[in-house]
């Protein structure tokens, strides 16, 4: 394979799941609006940190501006209730879900 090859494959590929999953607590931060001070670092969200409840997701509000927020971004549909509230039981499973769902 050439360098050009390797270096086009390599850019298209979808980031490592811990980047994605930075991602995402840096989307959950703007969509809560969190000051730069309070809003939770990427780098002590673990796969286990839940998405519901502080320091994320604190209410059924802020889970529905973040499912508008994933959609928009990301191309990712969580419109079944039940669908939604497995993805959204720890960050792990978000992360795992968007790397296989999303379309943008």
């Amino acid at each position: 394979m050439s360098s050009a090859t390797r270096s086009m494959t390599h850019s298209t590929a979808s980031p490592p799941l811990h980047a994605l999953r930075a991602e995402l607590v840096r989307l959950i931060s703007e969509v809560m609006r969190h000051d730069p001070e309070e809003a939770p670092d990427p780098a002590t969200v673990t796969d286990e940190t839940p998405c519901l409840g502080s320091p994320l997701l604190l209410d059924s509000l802020d889970v529905l501006e973040f499912v508008v927020a994933l959609d928009r971004v990301y191309g990712v549909s969580l419109r079944d209730g039940d669908v939604g509230r497995s993805v959204l039981a720890n960050m792990g499973s978000l992360t795992r879900f968007v790397a296989g769902s999303r379309t943008r």
